[in-house]
């Protein structure tokens, strides 16, 4: 595969990705009680990656399974609900802990987070990612993901009441894009150890139960602008993520993909 290549499977990406993503967003804001249409949208990256395949001929990349893929994505959320431990022993967080979910609903919930964070993950990393690594660095691709990542989630907390309202929406969304943010390059770093798409998908499957839902039950009685993806909590623990990420990933991180390897992210 060439870097031409790549660049015109990016092209096609977003040639499908974008309508898509808004017709779906439009059909969420204008029928926010059916959550099937919220489905479709987590699913859009994924569709989207799909159909680009036959226009580009370079096909998403599931990878393999390893034992990588389990076990940073959970390491990642432990220093994250680390956090939440150690702000509660400081009396920064309170809770009674009645507002989380039951052992049954988590059972249920993790598992079809994953698969729901998967819909997103096959576009954003098994197939966005792996092409722009191909055609320039680790910080300018993972730049760009973030960025797309942000503005997939825009619509919703403009429009369709996915935002906190307790607070001005700017101070949301300037707390959310940094947690966004951080988050995004943290998996991104990882997956240059894995260079598949299920460590990112349950990583973002946890966040999505544990940061986003889980946690801010257990401390209910804090103050709502701490907790949960649009909150300050997060932020200090994901920045030590990061950092490890970023060590760990030392010298696994090449200035772009070797297009002539057989690397299980190549399409």
């Amino acid at each position: 595969m060439t870097r031409g290549t790549a660049r015109a499977a990016l092209i096609a990406y977003f040639i499908v990705l974008i309508p898509l993503v808004a017709l779906l967003s439009t059909l969420v804001i204008a029928n926010p009680e059916q959550t099937a249409y919220v489905y479709a949208v987590m699913f859009a990256p994924a569709a989207s990656a799909l159909l680009a395949w036959p226009i580009s001929g370079v096909r998403p990349r599931f990878g393999r399974f390893g034992w990588r893929s389990l076990v940073l994505p959970v390491g990642l959320i432990a220093i994250v609900g680390l956090g939440y431990l150690l702000g509660g022993l400081a009396g920064i967080l309170q809770g009674t802990g009645d507002a989380s979910p039951d052992p049954v609903s988590l059972a249920i919930g993790i598992p079809t987070s994953i698969a729901l964070a998967l819909g997103e993950e096959l576009g954003w990393r098994g197939y966005l990612l792996p092409q722009l690594r191909r055609v320039t660095g680790f910080w300018a691709a993972n730049a760009v993901v973030a960025g797309v990542w942000f503005l997939f989630h825009l619509p919703i907390i403009l429009w369709a009441a996915y935002a906190p309202t307790d607070r001005p929406l700017v101070v949301a969304l300037l707390w959310f894009a940094v947690n966004l943010a951080l988050f995004s390059f943290t998996i991104g770093a990882l997956w240059e150890l894995t260079h598949d798409v299920w460590m990112p998908a349950i990583a973002h499957g946890l966040w999505n139960v544990v940061v986003a839902d889980l946690l801010p039950g257990a401390f209910d009685d804090s103050p709502s602008w701490l907790l949960g993806e649009f909150g300050f909590v997060p932020v200090l623990p994901l920045v030590v993520a990061l950092l490890l990420a970023l060590l760990l990933s030392r010298g696994r991180r090449p200035a772009r993909l070797d297009l002539r390897a057989g690397s299980s992210a190549e399409g």
